[in-house]
């Protein structure tokens, strides 16, 4: 139990796993208030979603930023935390699009949705 508790500890030391923390948050708030709107909301899924969501990708960030430490790689959780936040804010786009804020073009063409 003292190793996963050094594990969590240093994970939160990260920058870049508080960046992700704070991004899934703000994604949570928006994907809920999409689901109110719509009707869907389940508060089950809500804690699946933040179990499914934000562990793995605290985990994929903190296992890049100890590989590329021992291994001499120090650009791979820099690369990392890019994918990470890349797919976090697509999703952000896609709720922010079904709670209807409009969304640039740009972002819409990137998502591959046709705007409405």
């Amino acid at each position: 139990m003292e190793d996963l508790t050094t594990v969590v500890t240093w994970l939160w030391t990260l920058a870049g796993v508080k960046f992700i923390v704070s991004h899934v948050a703000v994604n949570t708030v928006v994907a809920v208030a999409a689901a109110l709107q719509v009707g869907d909301f389940q508060l089950g899924k809500l804690f699946e979603f933040l179990w499914r969501k934000l562990l793995p990708l605290v985990l994929v960030y903190g296992a890049a930023k100890a590989i590329g430490a021992d291994a001499g790689l120090d650009i791979l959780a820099p690369g990392a935390l890019v994918m990470i936040e890349t797919a976090l804010a697509a999703n952000l786009a896609e709720n922010l699009a079904k709670l209807g804020v409009p969304l640039p073009e740009r972002v819409v063409s990137l998502l591959g949705k046709k705007s409405s």
